[in-house]
């Protein structure tokens, strides 16, 4: 019967070995993002400036109401090109801030 025990040192590799083997199945199941499906800052620029590539660049696009999906950062465009891409017009209310910022946030789309 000798032979047939394991050694507690085998027990504890074989311990780890099976918790490291379920920490790779479940990131491949959650599809290498255990937080959730995050976009990254060039995704989140694609997607709003898709919108306005496809309005035809029209300035008179309310860049508020273009939502960024899954973007921690800002959750509409006019918000992304304010705190990432330098269009940092101070005043949102004022009408000639958010003339500058939709402008800027234009040239960021390729207007």
């Amino acid at each position: 019967m000798k032979g047939l025990e394991l050694p507690v040192n085998m027990l504890v590799v074989v311990a780890v070995a099976v918790i490291v083997l379920l920490g790779v199945v479940a990131l491949f199941m959650t599809g290498l993002t255990p937080f959730g499906n995050v976009t990254g800052l060039q995704d989140a620029k694609s997607q709003g400036c898709s919108i306005v590539v496809t309005s035809g660049c029209s300035p008179n696009l309310n860049l508020e109401n273009i939502a960024i999906d899954n973007f921690e950062g800002a959750d509409n465009l006019y918000g992304l090109c304010h705190d990432y891409y330098g269009c940092d017009a101070l005043d949102i209310d004022d009408e000639d801030d958010v003339i500058a910022n939709t402008a800027c946030c234009m040239k960021v789309c390729g207007c």
